[in-house]
Parts: structure tokens; sequence; C-alpha cells
């Protein structure tokens, strides 16, 4: 099952209120040096994207910037991304502008439409990728989402171990 990906009408957009698609500059403010870049610093993300195999990478700045970006602008600082991944909203014929995050709490999909799924990593009962499906259960619903062929296996495993530590930490 994939996550439901379509737009909402011109009646439902009026509801919510819209958000910009490029991120704002950052602002000057004195004191340490800040990241040259639209983005405000993240050394937790820029680690995470940068211990991923070189074709993730290059997803990850490319089909997967504006998912990338919506993380990096909109999750709390005081939330460390861990790892991260390539993803699809669907395995077969979507195209790769998705990313998967495991943070310091929380399993996220984040895609560009903007859509984010997001479990805490207590509530996340089982993961597993099978060439380009990540499976999960988390709160009693099951996701079958896309993912990178050459790093899923990887990203799952990590996932594991950061839910098998959230489970011994909080219960």
């Amino acid at each position: 099952m994939g996550i439901n990906y379509s737009r909402p009408t011109p009646a439902q957009s009026a509801a919510f209120p819209t958000q910009p698609v490029a991120p704002a500059l950052p602002q000057v403010v004195a004191g340490p040096p800040q990241q040259v870049g639209a983005w405000p610093a993240r050394t937790d993300i820029d680690a995470a994207v940068a211990a991923c195999p070189p074709d993730v990478r290059q997803e990850l700045a490319g089909p997967c910037a504006q998912a990338l970006a919506l993380l990096r602008d909109h999750l709390p600082a005081a939330e460390e991304v861990r790892h991260v991944c390539s993803g699809a909203v669907n395995w077969t014929r979507s195209p790769t502008n998705s990313v998967f995050a495991v943070t310091s709490r929380r399993l996220l999909f984040v895609a560009p439409a903007p859509q984010v799924l997001t479990f805490d990593l207590t509530a996340v009962e089982s993961t597993q990728c099978t060439g380009n499906i990540f499976h999960l259960t988390a709160d009693g619903a099951k996701f079958q989402l896309g993912i990178s062929q050459t790093h899923g296996d990887q990203f799952e495993q990590r996932t594991s171990y950061a839910v098998a530590v959230a489970r011994l930490a909080h219960g």
C-alpha cells in the first residue's frame, strides 16, 4: 500500500495556509559563523547525508532536495537526524523524490507534496526491506514505501536498531 499522493482540490487548499516552495534565506546574526547557503546549519543532517553512498547523496541533492529542505527547515533543532535515505511514495512507477529519516525519537518519511508520515520509534512494530520496498508496521497500520535499492537494507538495519534502543530506553 502506498500513501495517498493526490494534491488537494482548490476548496481543500483554502483551509490551509500555503508555505513558500523555496526556503527563506537565513538572517545574519552576530556570533559564530553560519553555514553559507540557503538553509540554517544542520550538521546532523549534513553528517547523515555524507554517510550515504554516492548514488543516494546524488538523489538527496537532486530529485529529493525539496523533501530534504522541508525536513531541514522545519524539524526542531533539538531533534537530531541520525540516518537518511532516498525514497518514493510507492515502489512502482513513483519518482524517487522523498526522504526517509531516523531521528533521535522518530522515523519520518517526507514527500515533497508536502506530505509527512511520522512515527515515534517506540510505536514502530516492525520494519523490513526487500529490494526497493520498505515494509513498515507502526501504530497498527502497514505501509510499503519505495526506498533506495543500494542503501535501503542498511537504512532498515539502522532503523531497527534505533527502534530497539528507544524501546529499551523508554519502554
